[in-house]
């Protein structure tokens, strides 16, 4: 049996509306709470307490956070504290223990409140059980790493294809043409006709095999992440004309080939992105360690993404969505800025202690 609300005493500082309060906010279809001065919850509407199963005694002062989940105590109750004392709006997610035992992710969001005279008396917040938003993120999620995974698939396929069949093809009707050429009489306009096909084999050949290596760059089993960046951004550069500055850890080169081949991709991409679109003459790639985190900073001095202004994160847009993908495949945090100095792409991973082999070396490699 669940007790039914009242309003205590000091929700009467709420500037009268007391009483009142409580029947509005016992009929809303959200869960809602109030604090005190003293971060201590003071009140819960009847959606709250009909959810965890509990007695307003039961949820008051401390009592509500009982019910988190052991994984999310400490960033929720750190997260209430920290805005608490500064005074600002939040909004975090946590799981929360239902009447049944079952635990529930909840969308709390608190803002402060304050009395007509501009004293603070607390916070106040609503929540609402987002379980199944979650569960459709996660498949999402999962969809958008089996489509990448598909996708490297496919791309190494191809790659292969391109390598050992177009490729030879090309190299063996250029070796023909050499030896038909050999044997044809030596007439200038001929000579002009024999320059123009194999200048044009010789620059199919050459795209052919730069295209099945940026598909599929076989190096990076063998030679490791940043031999393989280096020869990615060199070429990049030749073909380009941009200038890039590459400083990588040896680190990188210790970690899983799957790690290795999602931050291959984030920087193939986001660097690609950066030739179409930007408009830039440099672009940055920096990757370092930092404890048991792993940074991935990409930056240009182009226009910057359509929409997008300077210090505020970007929606996806061209070619953001792979890199999106992957950086989820990682389990990192992605933040995207842009503006008409620039765009940056920040990439955080957090290397298990598995995935993480000591180097001791530790080394940056140099600038390229």
């Amino acid at each position: 049996m669940i007790e039914t609300t009242s309003c205590p005493a000091p929700i009467d500082r709420l500037g009268g509306l007391d009483e009142r309060f409580c029947e509005v906010m016992d009929a809303a279809p959200v869960m809602i709470w109030v604090s005190g001065e003293d971060k201590g919850c003071i009140w819960f509407n009847r959606p709250w307490l009909s959810f965890t199963g509990r007695s307003m005694a039961q949820e008051t002062g401390n009592g509500w956070a009982e019910g988190i989940h052991p994984e999310d105590f400490n960033r929720c109750l750190a997260t209430y504290t920290r805005h608490f004392e500064t005074r600002e709006n939040f909004r975090m997610q946590y799981r929360l223990r239902r009447y049944d035992g079952e635990y529930r992710w909840i969308d709390d969001a608190g803002i402060p409140r304050y009395a007509g005279d501009g004293t603070f008396l607390g916070f106040i917040g609503s929540c609402m059980d987002v379980t199944h938003l979650k569960a459709l993120e996660q498949e999402a999620e999962e969809l958008s790493e089996r489509l990448v995974n598909l996708q490297e698939e496919e791309r190494q396929r191809i790659a292969q294809e391109l390598h050992d069949s177009t490729a030879q093809h090309l190299v063996a009707a250029s070796l023909n043409l050499a030896a038909l050429r050999s044997k044809a009489g030596t007439k200038v306009n001929e000579a002009k006709h024999w320059d123009e096909v194999e200048t044009s084999l010789t620059a199919a050949l050459k795209e052919i095999r730069t295209l099945s290596y940026v598909m599929h760059p076989l190096g990076l089993g063998i030679d490791g992440f940043t031999s393989t960046i280096r020869r990615y951004v060199n070429g990049y550069t030749s073909r380009t004309g941009l200038t890039v500055r590459l400083r990588s850890t040896s680190k990188v080169d210790k970690l899983p080939l799957r790690i290795q081949r999602s931050l291959f991709r984030i920087v193939q991409e986001a660097l690609a992105n950066v030739h179409r679109h930007a408009r830039a003459t440099h672009v940055s790639v920096e990757l370092r360690y930092a404890g048991d985190r792993l940074h991935l900073l990409i930056t240009d001095n182009g226009r910057g993404m359509s929409g997008g202004q300077r210090g505020t994160p970007m929606s996806d847009g061209v070619g953001i969505y792979g890199i999106r993908a992957r950086a989820r495949q990682l389990g990192g945090d992605l933040t995207i800025r842009t503006g008409p100095q620039g765009t940056s792409i920040d990439v955080l991973v957090r290397v298990r202690p598995a995935d993480s082999i000591t180097d001791a070396n530790g080394g940056e490699h140099g600038v390229i």
